[in-house]
């Protein structure tokens, strides 16, 4: 898994008091395919993409793979852990991935932007493989 993820996931767990486990890599996402393509477009323009992309922070998702779990919180401006909205064990039957989609076995979903979908199918390949990091 790439090295600066795995750095952003250690830092992202310490925040959410995740003890025990060894952070594997992270990925940011949003709650509707809507709303991933209307804030990754917006978020982007020149001088109001902060200001914006702070008015899209309740929609904003993030899934944390460590080596017993995945974790989908929502998440606060600056990378910080909001609430805890799933906590899954890893397996084959956690997440299934369609392109950008990830969904988990209790209905949750989150949506990357297109740009990023990369960062989705090794979310859902760490989850689904439980290697060992």
């Amino acid at each position: 898994m790439g090295g600066k993820r795995r750095r952003m996931a250690g830092r992202y767990a310490r925040r959410a008091k995740i003890s025990g486990e060894e952070a594997v890599t992270i990925s940011f996402g949003f709650s509707s395919l809507a709303i991933a393509i209307l804030a990754g477009v917006l978020e982007e323009l020149p001088y109001v993409g902060l200001p914006i992309a702070l008015l899209f922070f309740h929609f904003h998702r993030t899934v944390l793979v460590t080596d017993q779990h995945v974790y989908v919180y929502r998440d606060l401006p600056f990378h910080r852990p909001g609430a805890q909205l799933g906590r899954y064990p890893l397996g084959p039957d956690t997440v299934t991935r369609v392109r950008g989609k990830l969904t988990f076995s209790d209905g949750q979903v989150v949506w990357h932007s297109p740009l990023f979908a990369w960062r989705v199918r090794q979310v859902a390949d760490a989850v689904q493989s439980r290697a060992s990091w």
